[in-house]
């Protein structure tokens, strides 16, 4: 909330506008009010009174590029498997499809592969240089 402040974003779609002015349709997904989800006070009281959660060190990270600003939701939060556990960087990105990790996370998870899939992957900013990748997959 204090970068958001900060920064002077919308509450509700972190673009460089107030929220009043917000033409998101977007709604808080825990109270339904006008803001974004990761920053709801509601669901951070309703956390700290039920069970303490693992202590997570969430950032936001800021870029600019041709004059507009990207705010990249990530944090450093324990993950672990029936194996083991260890502390992990996560890019948040809601509208993927899927999540990935790094070969060395998998092999100290202990991570068993299901299958391979073959995907075509393309980078931030289009459909430019798409390739096709073979991925191995998991189901945790």
């Amino acid at each position: 909330m204090n970068v958001v402040k900060q920064k002077q974003l919308c509450f509700n779609c972190f673009g460089k506008h107030r929220v009043t002015e917000c033409k998101s349709n977007g709604r808080c997904q825990n109270c339904h009010r006008k803001h974004h989800t990761s920053i709801c006070k509601e669901l951070q009281r309703k956390s700290e009174v039920e069970s303490p959660q693992p202590e997570a060190a969430v950032f936001f990270s800021s870029t600019k590029r041709l004059n507009a600003d990207v705010v990249l939701k990530n944090a450093i939060a324990p993950i672990s498997s029936s194996h083991t556990t260890t502390d992990a960087a996560i890019l948040f990105d809601e509208g993927a499809q899927r999540s990935f990790i790094t070969r060395k996370l998998a092999d100290y998870l202990q991570l068993e592969s299901d299958e391979i899939e073959k995907r075509s992957l393309t980078g931030s900013g289009g459909s430019k240089n798409r390739s096709l990748q073979q991925l191995e997959r998991t189901t945790v």
